[in-house]
Order: structure tokens, then sequence, then C-alpha cells
């Protein structure tokens, strides 16, 4: 595209490192802003499902993810006690050929693979620093930095998460998430399973999805009735109760939690939320992408898959021959259908486990979910 050179992404999480790597390639100049001291992420496993794939295998990193994870081709869903009910085959990309239906892997080698990419397209990262304000022209973005430095950029990417700096500038009406009335805790233990595998209580459920040779990340997902973090202290006793009526090989789960061997510094917990931004995704020069749009729960997997999708349908509209405007304008185009979809059916399935609504029924909708993402993006 003509008249874009120089473009800065605000935050240095999966979708602007995506985007960083694929603007990069375009030979543009790209300034990643990161308000942390690094680019490691706080968090413990993560599931890389069709979408994830089929960006990260455009990119070049897919040999690394599957060198490093876990990879798995379904959701086997049991009872609570270990009984096996239904397989779930997860489809990889139909326009996509050698993809495994899923990959699991840490947080922190899957950011330390994608921070190794960047270099490669000499992508300048300024941690520890963010935009505080900006003012927009007919031809560029001029931003004032954290660090008092003014900068001039083409193009300004908001990919700074949930609670975006930038779209609130661009939106500062917007209503922030709605609460789901559940949390989800994760923690890294041994891995005992092949595949991404689910345990359905009655309005709860756990489950485990591999991610290296030996490990697992385990999540479990609970009915909560305010939007508050627990204290560390509680963390491990809580989590133990929790998975107390669970059977199978779960009991040697609670077995390393009340011997020390998970400790509270290696379980996280947060409680869920959502959002759906219906606005223009774009102001001007200013555009984003990712958790600034659309946040989702986690019960399908596929919120860092959307993501990143996201970041490579904006970077190929901003590779054609069209204005800056029409560029943002297809980028929703062929993205909002998706991103809703993963943020709908994830909180569908949240209320499913609330509303102690079937297995089986929870079951047909992420075989229905997974469906419909396998299939080649819009053009």
């Amino acid at each position: 595209m003509k008249g874009i050179n120089k473009v800065a992404i605000v935050g240095g999480g999966i979708a602007g490192m995506t985007a960083a790597i694929l603007l990069g390639r375009q030979n543009l100049n790209v300034d990643l802003i990161e308000e942390k001291s690094s680019l490691t992420p706080i968090g413990a496993g993560i599931t890389l499902s069709a979408p994830t794939l089929r960006v990260f295998k455009e990119i070049g990193i897919l040999e690394e993810l599957e060198k490093y994870g876990g990879c798995f081709n379904s959701v086997d869903q049991y009872t609570s006690q270990g009984e096996l009910l239904r397989t779930i085959p997860i489809f990889a990309g139909i326009a996509s050929n050698n993809l495994p239906g899923g990959i699991g892997i840490m947080r922190t080698k899957l950011a330390e693979i994608l921070a190794n990419k960047m270099k490669e397209y000499k992508v300048n990262v300024l941690l520890n620093n963010s935009i505080e304000s900006m003012v927009q022209s007919a031809d560029h973005v001029s931003v004032t930095l954290s660090d008092g430095r003014q900068e001039r950029y083409d193009m300004v990417i908001g990919a700074d998460g949930v609670r975006s700096h930038i779209r609130n500038l661009l939106y500062p009406e917007f209503k922030g998430s709605t609460f789901t009335h559940q949390g989800v805790w994760r923690v890294v233990v041994p891995r005992f399973v092949d595949q991404c595998s689910i345990f359905f209580g009655d309005e709860i459920k756990t489950g485990f999805t591999p991610i290296s040779s030996t490990q697992c990340y385990m999540f479990f997902n609970d009915h909560i009735e305010k939007e508050e973090h627990i204290p560390e202290e509680r963390l491990t006793g809580l989590l133990a109760e929790y998975l107390s009526g669970f059977g199978g090989q779960i009991p040697s789960i609670v077995k390393l939690i009340k011997d020390g061997t998970i400790t509270a510094k290696d379980i996280i917990f947060r409680p869920l939320a959502y959002h759906m931004l219906e606005e223009d995704w774009y102001k001007n020069r200013v555009v984003l992408i990712g958790d600034a749009i659309h946040a989702t729960t986690p019960h399908l997997a596929t919120g860092a898959g959307i993501a990143v999708e996201g970041a490579l349908i904006l970077c190929q509209e901003i590779a054609k021959d069209q204005s800056l405007e029409d560029a943002f304008k297809n980028y929703k185009r062929r993205h909002y259908a998706r991103a809703k979809l993963v943020v709908d059916n994830s909180v569908k399935l949240g209320q499913y486990e609330i509303n102690h609504e079937s297995d089986e029924k929870r079951g047909l909708l992420m075989k229905e979910s997974y469906e419909e993402l396998s299939k080649p993006i819009m053009e």
C-alpha cells in the first residue's frame, strides 16, 4: 500500500507480535511498543487450534511449535469420573495441508518463538513504554510516548488487550467487558493424556491440554457469584476441594496439590468476561486487533487463534493496492463473523455449564464451532 512505511503496534502479546512479523515481511518499519519490561507473558499453557496454526504456518514457526509443544487432533470428553463420552475431531484448516488439529505449548515458549521471528524482520521493540496521546492528521499520526519521545507514524495498531488504552482513546464511551459468573484456574501438571481432554461435572468442568512430551496444562472452570480475585493463600485449598469430586487420573493432581508439589505460585486464577466491539474497528489511521475488539472466554480455546487470524487479515489488506480506509473496512468485513462466532459460542458454552445443560449439547456446539472455524477465511 502506498503511503505506509512506518507503523506502531501497541501491545507485545500474541496478536501484536504476529502483526509485527507480517508487516516486517512487507518491508515496513515497525515499532512494537510494550508497557512491560519484557515480552514474556504471565500464564501457563495455551491451546492453538486451526485458525492459529494456519497463521503460524504462514509466518514459518509451525515446526518449532510442533517441536516444543504437544500436538493433538481431538477433544475427548469424559464424565467427571473418567468415562469416555465422545471424541470430537478438531479440524485442521480445509485450505491448509499437513497441520495438526491443535498444539498446546507454554505461553512463555510461544512468546520466545515469536520474539525470535520478529528479529528476522528487524522489528524495533520499545519496552517499558506506551502511547500517552495521539493526534491524527490526513497522512500521519503524531504520538507522545510515556518516555517523553515524540514519534510520527503512518499507521497505529492497537493490540493492547482487554483493557486497551488505544481503544479507550478511540472510544472513551466503551462500556467494558461483561462478567460471565465463571472463573478459570490454570496450572501446569504432568502429562497423562494424548489428546485435549475435558471432564464434565454438573456446572463445572476441568480439562487437560498436552503442552510438551511430559507436561499438560490443566484448566478448571467454576461458577462464581462475584468478579473478584482469590487471595494467594486460598488457591491451593480451594482448587483441591473443587477437584475432589472428579475421578480418573484427577485425584493424582489433587495429591500433588496437597503434598505441596503444586503450590499457590503455580496456580493462575481469573474471573471470565467478554466483549465484542460493534463500532468501526478504526478511526482514521488507528486500527484495533485482538482482545481490544473481541475478548472471549476460553471455552473454545480459540481466543488466541482468532486474534492472530485478525492480524493476518489486517496485514493482507494493508498489502493490497487500496486506500487505508478500504483496508480497514475490508479487514472487519472478512473477520467480524468469525470473531463473533468465537465470542458468542464460547459465552454460550459457559452458560450451558451454569445452567446444567447436557454434556451432549455442549459437545455438539463445540463440534459445530470447530467445523466452521476450519473453513477458509472469506476473501
